[in-house]
């Protein structure tokens, strides 16, 4: 899917929590972008605190943790765009 819409970037969190397991997305989306040809600009993930202390902590190439991009953000105004 990266390949056909060319994303600029990607808003992830690190997990999913369903009712008996968690489901780790960082793997699954590291795993997606190596193959992938079209790489985004950054990949902006979502560090969720129900992740069990042993799991690893991605360190994917351009990514960016999203409470940094949060705190460090300047607001700007909205513009059009071409939903074609």
């Amino acid at each position: 899917r990266s390949d056909d819409a060319k994303p600029a970037a990607i808003v992830a969190a690190s997990c999913g929590v369903e009712p008996n397991r968690i489901v780790e997305y960082e793997p699954l989306l590291e795993g997606a972008l190596e193959i992938a040809k079209h790489k985004p600009g950054v990949v902006i993930v979502k560090e969720r605190s129900n992740i069990p202390s042993d799991t690893p902590v991605y360190q994917m190439k351009n990514k960016l943790d999203w409470d940094v991009a949060m705190k460090t953000a300047k607001l700007s105004e909205c513009v059009p765009v071409n939903s074609q």
